[in-house]
């Protein structure tokens, strides 16, 4: 049994196997836990490499001035980010796909609890969103200032948002 949907737009839905498929056999099982095994060991290793070369780009990258296009247009400071070139792999119908350099691409480090930087995500001047391949995304996070303090608790506020803009226009 499996529930699906779609949040976004209000879906839920439900299925329920049907039919007379024929239960897994203990090989097909076998071959079914190691190919899940091997992809995820894959999918680790990925996000391994995208670390490392993330590190790198973020020390590598400049301080984002307040005057890019970006933050003019959204009416919000830099926060922090940096600012570096970017490769981007594109295709053209009937062409074999090929590298380009976006110039003065925002560099937005994608963060864990402890401050390791996992990936980078990229906003380039006219606000395209760009992802480092084989980042790991869930539960990663971009910190803007610091915590306020709730009055008379002493108590951090913490408020989260998805977007760069709309977290440094709250």
């Amino acid at each position: 049994n499996a529930v699906y949907g779609c949040w976004k737009i209000g879906i839920k839905m439900k299925w329920k196997q049907g039919g007379s498929a024929a239960p897994l056999t203990p090989q097909q099982r076998h071959e079914l836990r190691q190919a899940s095994a091997e992809a995820e060991a894959k999918r680790i290793g990925l996000a391994q490499e995208a670390r490392a070369k993330a590190q790198k780009r973020w020390d590598e990258a400049k301080p984002a001035s307040p005057d890019h296009l970006y933050f003019k247009s959204k009416g919000v400071k830099p926060h922090g980010v940096r600012v570096a070139p970017w490769r981007k792999l594109v295709s053209a119908a009937g062409e074999p796909p090929k590298f380009i350099t976006l110039e003065d691409v925002l560099q937005i480090p994608m963060l864990d609890r402890t401050g390791v930087v996992h990936g980078l995500q990229g906003i380039t001047t006219t606000g395209e969103k760009l992802f480092m391949s084989g980042a790991a995304k869930k539960g990663k996070f971009f910190k803007i200032g610091a915590a306020p303090l709730m009055g008379g608790t002493g108590k951090p506020v913490v408020v989260l948002a998805e977007g760069f803009a709309t977290g440094a226009s709250i």
